[in-house]
């Protein structure tokens, strides 16, 4: 599963949905099953079963798979553009099943040539979710990640393929699908649409803690009995909300809620700051206040954008090198352009000489990154949008501030990072499972 999250973030730098199922093409899903596309065959797949009074039945208890089967059948029927299929899909839009109106919504659209953007992670919880975290945090930062669509996934890993040596093109995109299929039938659908991140200040080999809250939807009684059925977790209750401490290198979770996931990683797990985020969640907030000194540089950032960060400089972080030793504080910002996310990072210090030095530290390292990077990409096209994004940074010292600024086209890496962290967390917890098709091999996950 590792692989196959790590393949999904290359697929997001590319600009791919937010959606697990936006990685699975319906005519490779469709092939796998079995299954001939057609209107008939589709509506069929939604299923006959009528309630008292002639409506449309919810499924009670749906398996996973009998749920994703739902989903597939349901956005192929708006790839499909026939009104004949408006009538099976018009009863949808009041299922409460998990996805299924969305999914409805979007058919439609298309069917009807209109236009349509799905839900996006509530404006007030991202804003609260912040002061949620730890008091001795160092860098704050937040992603609020744009309404994805299906990606074009044969045509990504064509472009994909030659960076691959040791995969068969023409193997690569049922092996995928197989995979993501695998995972989405046990865990069902996942959709990511906002995280926010919380790193200490204080980090070393037995120290430091990093904690993302995800927000989005997924089946949070299903995660959590599979996190239960691995063995790999240890699941305590702490304040009526259940955590899952794992072994070794896995990370710690609480399963809050459909629209919630918290996420723990650290040198030591004994250290971690699950109690206090626990105890946060349950009051709304934390002990993070806008009155600390991390806490007005939150304050001052334009939080209203898809992306931001502020760092408050601590003695471990100076101790990363001359770029950021002259530095008390920084904070990026992102905003959405046309095709493209621009970025600004303003760094404070002290020292105007130390900060020049910084800055021109700073351009002949990004300078030698874009010709290594530009190397790789001749064989993996899909890195051009890095190349791209290293070839735009523009840095300059104004006396002791600096400023970095750059663009990026589609997905950015800050975007990615969060979505390879949630889908594998989940990812590991599913059992590989097929019941159609060949199963993959162990070590493919």
């Amino acid at each position: 599963m590792e692989m196959l999250a790590g393949l999904l973030t290359m697929l997001l730098v590319s600009g791919g949905g937010n959606d697990l199922l936006d990685y699975v093409q319906t005519k490779a899903y469709w092939q796998l099953k079995g299954v001939n596309v057609t209107v008939a065959a589709m509506t069929g797949e939604l299923g006959p079963a009528k309630a008292e009074g002639g409506e449309a039945a919810e499924p009670k208890a749906a398996p996973r798979a009998a749920a994703v089967r739902r989903l597939m059948a349901i956005r192929t029927l708006g790839e499909l553009k026939d009104a004949q299929a408006l009538p099976a899909l018009q009863p949808l839009l009041k299922s409460t099943a998990l996805f299924e109106a969305d999914y409805a919504q979007q058919a439609i659209a298309a069917i009807e040539g209109k236009p349509f953007e799905r839900p996006r992670a509530s404006a007030r919880q991202m804003a609260g979710d912040p002061w949620l975290l730890p008091a001795d945090c160092g860098i704050v930062g937040q992603v609020s990640m744009a309404p994805g669509k299906p990606l074009d996934i044969e045509k990504a890993l064509k472009e994909l393929a030659p960076g691959l040596p040791e995969q068969d093109p023409n193997a690569l995109l049922p092996e995928v699908t197989n995979q993501l299929v695998s995972a989405a039938e046990q865990v069902g659908n996942v959709r990511l649409e906002g995280v926010t991140l919380g790193i200490s200040g204080e980090v070393g080999d037995d120290k430091g803690f990093v904690v993302m809250i995800a927000r989005g939807q997924y089946d949070a009684k299903r995660v959590a009995a599979l996190l239960h059925e691995t063995g790999d977790y240890k699941a305590e209750k702490s304040d009526g909300l259940e955590v899952f401490r794992g072994e070794e290198e896995e990370p710690n979770l609480i399963v809050v809620s459909n629209d919630c996931l918290v996420l723990f990683a650290g040198a030591e797990a004994e250290k971690l700051p699950v109690a206090a985020t626990v105890a946060a969640l349950k009051k709304g907030s934390g002990a993070l206040t806008p009155e600390s000194a991390l806490g007005k540089l939150i304050k001052a950032a334009d939080t209203a954008q898809p992306l931001w960060a502020v760092v408050k400089m601590t003695p471990t972080y100076r101790e990363g090198g001359p770029m950021l030793a002259p530095f008390d504080s920084m904070s990026l910002v992102g905003r959405a352009a046309k095709d493209a996310q621009t970025l600004e990072l303003v760094a404070m210090g002290t020292d105007a000489q130390k900060v020049a030095a910084a800055v021109a530290e700073l351009e002949k390292s990004v300078k030698e990154g874009r010709e290594e990077m530009a190397k790789v990409a001749g064989q993996m096209p899909m890195l051009q949008p890095a190349v791209d994004f290293l070839g735009s940074v523009k840095a300059k010292a104004d006396g002791a501030k600096a400023t970095v600024t750059a663009s990026l086209k589609g997905a950015s890496l800050v975007v990615a990072m969060p979505f390879w962290l949630f889908t594998t967390a989940l990812g590991r917890a599913a059992a590989p499972e097929h019941r159609e098709g060949p199963a993959p091999k162990a070590d493919d996950f």
